[in-house]
C-alpha cells in the first residue's frame, strides 16, 4: 500500500512541475509520467485522467494551505494577529511551493477543461470562503473595513497569491510591509 502512496506522490510532485513549466493544456500524462519515473499504466491506476491529476494537485495544495490557516486562526489573539499570520502564512506557503503558486497565478485564470474549472472553483471557492468569513468576523469586530467579504476576500488572496508568487524574493523585511500595507488598506478608518 506505502508503493501505490509512493507513486501517487511522486506523480502529483511531477505534474505539479509540469504544469507550472509548460501550462495545463500543453502538458500530457506521457510527459507526467516520465517526470515521475512512472509507468503510463501506474499512472492511470492512480487517476483516471490529466484532469483529475490537476484537480488533485489543486485540492490538495488549496487544503494544505486551509491547514495552515484554521492552525493558526485556533490561537486566541486579536483579529489584526490572525490576518497578519495570514500574509505570513501566503508567504511562506508561495516560497515553498513555488510551482504550486504560478500554477495558481495562470492556470486558474486561463481556462480549464470545463468539468476540471467547475470542480478546481468548487475547491477554490471553500478556500475563499474562509477568508470571507474571517474579514466578516473582523468587520463585526470593527477593526476591518465595511464591503462585501467575499470581494475583499477575492482581492486578498489575489494580491498575496501573485505578490507570494512573484520574481522579488519575499524577505522578512518586505513580508512586513506586505503585512502592514494589506492590514492598513483593511483597516477601518
Amino acid at each position: 500500500m506505502a508503493r501505490t502512496n509512493e507513486s501517487r506522490q511522486r506523480i502529483l510532485d511531477a505534474a505539479e512541475r509540469v504544469f507550472a513549466r509548460k501550462g495545463y493544456f500543453a502538458s500530457s500524462t506521457d510527459e507526467i509520467a516520465r517526470e515521475a519515473d512512472v509507468a503510463k499504466g501506474t499512472l492511470y491506476y492512480n487517476f483516471k485522467s490529466k484532469g483529475e491529476i490537476f484537480e488533485t494537485l489543486v485540492a490538495e495544495g488549496l487544503n494544505h494551505l486551509n491547514r495552515e490557516i484554521e492552525s493558526a486562526l485556533s490561537n486566541e489573539v486579536s483579529v489584526k494577529s490572525h490576518l497578519s499570520d495570514l500574509v505570513q502564512i501566503h508567504v511562506r506557503f508561495a516560497t515553498d511551493f513555488p510551482d504550486f503558486t504560478r500554477i495558481l497565478l495562470s492556470e486558474m485564470s486561463s481556462g480549464l477543461d470545463d468539468g476540471v474549472q467547475v470542480r478546481v472553483e468548487a475547491i477554490r471557492g471553500r478556500y475563499i470562503q474562509r477568508l470571507a468569513s474571517l474579514l466578516a468576523e473582523a468587520q463585526g469586530m470593527g477593526a476591518v473595513m465595511e464591503g462585501d467579504p467575499l470581494f475583499l476576500a477575492e482581492v486578498l488572496a489575489g494580491l498575496l497569491i501573485s505578490v507570494g508568487g512573484g520574481t522579488m524574493p519575499m524577505t522578512p523585511k518586505r513580508t512586513q510591509i506586505l503585512s502592514e500595507f494589506i492590514l492598513e488598506g483593511l483597516a477601518r478608518s
